[in-house]
């Protein structure tokens, strides 16, 4: 009974440590503003899994020393109330914060079911000149980081707002946006867009009768590229430059099979991480014709003023369910073995590369500079 009472205190020790050990944690204590202009329904997947992780580093809201909540404590489209955030607001949670998070601001439109919108009403989306001039103000006058993933300056977002992001990150987009899938039967999978199948029809006079593996390439003129996979990949995935190797410990990524979107870098000392379109020769040459290289930046990063801007040419937050707790020393690594061999490529990548790479770059030191977008 003795060695059974021994071993139940052991055991209960080994698991409430954890617990303590992040409750006693109060290293980081730092303040975030999450963007997100895309929540058109109360499951907020676009900045979910961010607001958890934010939560398990101990950072609170722009304004007030608490928890993050994933409905209430970001800046964009709140779909409970169905209002919009004033630039104001912006502005007061921004002035507060170390670390600007732009999620997505694609925006929400009255066809919620974006795979078959082809064209809807937009309630709101894009990034704003306004909104630009409040977050530009922040990075140049304090220490800030700022975080970009896909879809923070495309449609709908203006061309002359679109040009500056660009310019300050380094970077020059293509136009183009991609996805891998592992089916392209839209018998079999229906997140083939709708009207991506529609303007492809439409432009080969050719109807949709894929089977296998592949890519979808997408122009912001409507141009539609189909390429179907003959390698053995199960996705596209990136490898870490010398530079991002040295700042994420890092050399590959978990296979991504996500929207990403198709850049040519300014300054290739800014690439942390490439992306490597596993097909033949043929299909690239192909690409190549239509402005799309076989190789592109993933993850970019740079320096602005007094400020460290971070790109990431993906969906790379969006995850469908986190854990229920966060208060856990170690969570993130347990997550890291869990998904090992998890079927689940988006949650594998999201605990395996994701995270571990955010965690890194969150703990960069920044690098002062006079002038915009000068590499760190």
């Amino acid at each position: 009974m003795k060695k059974v009472l021994i071993t139940l205190i052991i055991l209960s020790t080994i698991v409430i440590l954890p617990y303590l050990f992040w409750k006693i944690d109060d290293s980081n204590l730092q303040k975030v503003t999450i963007i997100d202009k895309t929540v058109p329904t109360n499951n907020y997947r676009e900045h979910h899994g961010l607001t958890w992780y934010m939560n398990y580093l101990r950072y609170s809201p722009g304004v007030g020393n608490k928890p993050l909540i994933k409905s209430k404590d970001y800046y964009g489209y709140h779909p409970n109330q169905e209002t919009i955030n004033g630039v104001n607001r912006l502005e007061e949670l921004t002035n507060a914060s170390d670390i600007i998070y732009v999620a997505d601001t694609y925006g929400v439109y009255e066809q919620e079911d974006l795979n078959d919108q082809i064209t809807s009403n937009k309630i709101t989306g894009g990034f704003t000149q306004e909104e630009l001039a409040v977050i530009d103000q922040k990075l140049r006058t304090s220490e800030t980081k700022l975080f970009m993933e896909f879809n923070s300056f495309a449609s709908p977002t203006e061309p002359e707002v679109r040009n500056q992001l660009t310019s300050m990150l380094g970077i020059e987009w293509t136009g183009w946006t991609g996805r891998y899938f592992s089916s392209l039967n839209i018998e079999t999978d229906h997140e083939i867009p709708q009207w991506a199948i529609a303007y492809y029809e439409e432009q080969n006079n050719l109807d949709w009768n894929f089977l296998g593996s592949g890519y979808i390439f997408t122009h912001e003129d409507g141009r539609v590229i189909v390429m179907e996979n003959s390698s053995k990949s199960n996705g596209i995935n990136f490898t870490f430059t010398e530079k991002g190797q040295q700042i994420t410990g890092m050399t590959q990524s978990q296979e991504y099979s996500y929207w990403f979107d198709i850049h040519v870098q300014i300054n290739s000392d800014n690439v942390l991480a490439e992306y490597n379109l596993q097909l033949e020769g043929t299909q690239l040459d192909q690409l190549r014709s239509e402005g799309i290289p076989s190789s592109f930046p993933a993850v970019i990063s740079s320096s602005y003023y007094q400020s460290n801007l971070y790109y990431f040419a993906g969906d790379f937050a969006d995850i469908s369910d986190v854990p229920s707790f966060y208060q856990y020393k170690g969570l993130p690594f347990l997550n890291k073995i869990l998904t090992t061999l998890s079927s689940d490529q988006q949650k594998a990548f999201f605990w395996r590369t994701y995270i571990p790479m955010l965690k890194q770059l969150l703990e960069e030191p920044h690098v002062s500079t006079q002038s915009e977008g000068n590499t760190h």
